[in-house]
């Protein structure tokens, strides 16, 4: 893949071989970071996901800043334009300074703590899924949308709490 290319990953799992910059990126697959090898920028702010997991469950913990990052513009300072049309899961630090704006009849999961979401967050159609650390030592635990006003034009937000340490660790 070079710079400027529209992604399509649809015949087996991937693992970064670079950080790839793409205009726009298709996917039903599972794409996993490796140590230096972590960063997807759509300059776009393009994903559509038919299925599939951006950053394996095995390859980040719980409430953790994620070790991958999807940037949705350059540097992350574009909108995060998300369509799925099957279950799909993001476990990937998002950058989007304009925000998020899902699409798509299905559910979309977001497992990742996300302070780099700038804007607020659309729901359009199917269901955002959000899984929200929450303090359980009364220290302040990243936020999943960022504290992001969540705007429902259509579809559900579904909020899953789960108990965070101060470290996002547990």
């Amino acid at each position: 893949l070079v710079a400027g290319d529209i992604a399509d990953i649809t015949t087996n799992a991937k693992t970064l071989a670079d950080n790839p910059t793409l205009y726009a990126l298709r996917s039903n697959q599972n794409i996993s970071p490796t140590g230096v090898n972590n960063t997807i920028t759509l300059t776009s702010g393009g994903l559509i996901m038919t299925g599939g997991t951006i950053n394996l469950t095995g390859a980040v913990a719980a409430g953790v800043v994620s070790p991958m990052t999807l940037n949705f513009g350059t540097g992350g300072a574009g909108e995060a334009i998300i369509y799925n049309s099957a279950t799909s899961i993001i476990q990937a630090q998002m950058n989007a300074a304009l925000g998020l704006t899902k699409f798509g009849a299905n559910q979309l999961q977001i497992h990742s703590i996300n302070p780099g979401i700038g804007g607020p967050v659309t729901i359009n159609n199917g269901t955002l899924y959000v899984r929200v650390p929450f303090s359980g030592s009364g220290t302040s635990v990243g936020e999943a949308l960022n504290g992001q006003d969540v705007i429902l034009n259509g579809g559900a937000l579904v909020l899953d709490s789960f108990l965070s340490n101060a470290a996002g660790t547990a």
